[in-house]
């Protein structure tokens, strides 16, 4: 079938920054962030037309402005640190182990995916079955996993144009990714 070679290192991480979280996550952030800034624009609302101490609320229209506005600010200051942790993370576990980066030969058998560490001589296998989530790069192909481990694909290792429409053929047939 296909067997790619991938070098992973800081580099890999940072290309993927806007794919290693999962989108419910995102979408997490996203929807925090809006429902905040909606609160703190009922508030405003609340406090121009009414005023401050109107007795029909039952609370204080400041309260939803003081406190909308700084979760608003704060999700999207929490997504863009949780990517800066989750690529410090896997850095960190590379120092750990003694490493900068990785070489990793992927083989796509017919029933799973062979991965082999060649820096390390550590081997390993992911069925098709698990990968739930398919990201393109300028670089990569990268297929990630229901507990959000992943597969890295260097294209430049699909030499052939025809290679890599084969390779994504292959991949939508063998994971059944919707959104592929």
């Amino acid at each position: 079938m296909f067997k790619t070679t991938a070098t992973i290192d800081e580099s890999t991480f940072i290309e993927l920054k806007k794919h290693l979280l999962p989108p419910r996550e995102k979408m997490h952030y996203l929807i925090t962030s809006i429902a905040a800034f909606a609160l703190a624009f009922a508030g405003i609302a609340a406090n121009i037309t009414d005023g401050i101490n109107s007795p029909d609320y039952g609370f204080n229209p400041v309260l939803l402005i003081l406190i909308g506005i700084p979760i608003g600010i704060m999700m999207p200051i929490m997504y863009f640190y949780r990517i800066k942790k989750v690529i410090q993370i896997n850095m960190d576990r590379f120092r750990e182990a003694g490493y900068t980066k990785i070489e990793v030969v992927t083989s796509f058998a017919d029933d799973k995916i062979e991965l082999h560490n060649a820096t390390t001589g550590a081997s390993s296998s992911i069925k098709y079955s698990a990968i739930c989530r398919f990201a393109e790069t300028e670089n990569t192909y990268t297929l990630f996993t229901k507990a959000e481990q992943f597969v890295v694909v260097n294209k430049a290792s699909l030499i052939q144009e025809q290679t890599n429409d084969e390779f994504i053929g292959f991949i939508r047939k063998k994971c059944r990714i919707k959104s592929l």
